[in-house]
């Protein structure tokens, strides 16, 4: 049926793509099947498969049995078809894992679903993501999907889910790029349900500024997410974006002058760690819905790619979880150290950046157009406003996905694997 299996990380970002098999022989990828985002899995239909590929078999069954011997085979770090071994250690549900790495797990699939998984010492590495874990008798048992770097383990998926999805196969196929996870929305659908008016964006302001900035309550906080909410989406109004604003265009001018005085106030702000940064980031790092609106202030750290989107990788300040913010082009320069106050949009969550290191980094989106570089902890501030930021958090020590290709080396399941 020419279809082949792989973690929809691998493909995730792709709106085009290749299988490239073990004879040297490639075809297309004409789109998906079935896709399942919380197992981290897909299947792929592709434009033809090499008259004598033969598909793995599923192991849908209970195990495998601890210390029985597993082979993991894939592309690490480009090497291509590389087959490693070593034992399983547990199988294991999500909900028996440590708080902290249940807490990356949901960022990274969107949800809480209550995966199995098969902990196993098989060396894997970035280019083994979607690539089969097989027992003795050559039938894959899962799918390698992320490794635990702390404790040199490799995890993937069972292949029990596997099979659930492939009996979930669609008759029609879904092209790559209608399932493109993308680091931030249109904002048009905000606005469309979001009244913002230039009086409530000034007054949201102004009692705001009343109290130094220095949030109290829930209500302040709840007044700070407001304002980074309506704030983004006007600056998109400003920067041209193609969105369809139900709205005067005076009261859009109206709201354009408000923002930008509101900036001009918080760049003469005297930010205090105590009094305001520390409670402010606090309320930020707490776990938000997608779409909503976030104030924070960012350490930052480096530039960086996420998903083929350049930006900058930065530190919430006091409680060390990173963010990445997108930029688009004619931004603000920064550079490390600079603590910079950020209003945004939380967007699409659980991003996998830095596939171009050896270590990459899970982090959500946050999408603003407002960015200031601030004094950190100190009277003063000063500045520019840039487009593109996000929040997230960062996973447990020593944790990252498996397998991510990296750059020029896109093989979502070079290897037939449980197929038919």
């Amino acid at each position: 049926k020419g279809l082949v299996a792989t973690n929809y990380h691998v493909v995730s970002d792709a709106v085009k793509a290749e299988v490239v098999f073990n004879d040297g022989t490639r075809f297309g990828v004409e789109g998906y099947v079935a896709l399942n985002p919380q197992t981290d899995l897909c299947v792929l239909k592709l434009n033809g498969v090499p008259p004598n590929a033969k598909a793995l078999q599923l192991v849908t069954a209970a195990g495998p049995r601890d210390a029985s011997k597993v082979y993991a085979i894939g592309h690490p770090y480009n090497y291509e078809f590389t087959t490693t071994d070593g034992i399983v250690g547990r199988v294991m549900h999500t909900a028996q894992f440590p708080a902290d790495t249940r807490e990356w797990l949901k960022e990274s699939l969107q949800g809480e679903p209550d995966n199995v998984w098969i902990q196993h010492s098989a060396k894997i590495s970035p280019g083994n993501s979607g690539g089969p874990l097989i027992n003795s008798a050559g039938d894959v048992v899962g799918v390698n999907s992320w490794i635990n770097e702390k404790l040199d383990f490799g995890y993937a998926i069972h292949s029990k889910h596997l099979q659930d999805l492939m009996n979930q196969e669609s008759p029609t196929v879904t092209l790559l790029k209608d399932k493109r996870r993308v680091l931030h929305d249109n904002p048009q659908g905000q606005l469309a349900q979001s009244p913002i008016t230039s009086e409530h964006l000034q007054k949201l302001a102004a009692d705001l500024s009343a109290r130094r900035w220095s949030p109290k309550n829930a209500e302040d906080f709840a007044s700070l997410d407001s304002l980074a909410f309506a704030m983004t989406i006007v600056r998109f109004i400003q920067s041209g974006a193609d969105v369809k604003v139900p709205m005067p265009a005076e009261e859009q001018l109206a709201l354009v002058q408000v923002v930008d005085q509101i900036i001009d106030t918080l760049r003469k702000t005297n930010w205090q760690d105590n009094e305001q940064i520390l409670p402010i980031n606090a309320h930020a790092s707490k776990p938000r819905r997608r779409s909503e609106g976030v104030f924070l202030f960012g350490i930052v750290k480096q530039r960086a790619i996420a998903e083929g989107e350049h930006g900058w990788l930065m530190e919430l300040k006091g409680n060390n979880r990173l963010f990445f913010m997108p930029s688009e082009g004619g931004d603000a320069e920064f550079k490390p150290g600079d603590c910079v106050l950020v209003l945004g949009i939380t967007g699409e969550g659980g991003i996998r950046f830095g596939e171009d290191r050896p270590r990459s980094i899970l982090a959500s989106v946050v999408v603003s157009k407002v960015a200031i570089k601030v004094a950190d902890g100190a009277p003063g501030m000063s500045g520019q406003v840039m487009p593109g930021v996000g929040q997230g958090g960062m996973p447990p020590p020593g944790m990252r996905p498996g397998s991510r290709n990296r750059p020029g080396s896109r093989r979502p399941g070079s290897i037939p694997r449980g197929t038919n």
